[in-house]
C-alpha cells in the first residue's frame, strides 16, 4: 500500500506543478497582450489628440 500512497501523491504533485507552470503561461501570455493593447491604445490617443498636427507636418 505504501507504494500505491507513493505513487498517489507524486502524481498529485506533478499535476500541481504542470497546474501552476500553465498557469504562469497563461498569465505572461495575457500581460503580453495587455501590453500591446495599452501600447496600441495609447498610440492611437496620442495620434488622435495630435491629428492636426500630424497633418500639417505630413502636407
Amino acid at each position: 500500500m505504501d507504494l500505491k500512497k507513493n505513487a498517489t501523491d507524486a502524481g498529485e504533485k506533478v499535476v500541481k506543478l504542470w497546474a501552476a507552470k500553465k498557469g504562469l503561461q497563461w498569465t505572461g501570455s495575457l500581460l503580453k497582450w495587455g501590453a500591446i493593447a495599452g501600447a496600441g491604445y495609447f498610440a492611437y490617443t496620442l495620434v488622435r489628440d495630435n491629428k492636426d498636427e500630424i497633418k500639417a507636418k505630413l502636407s
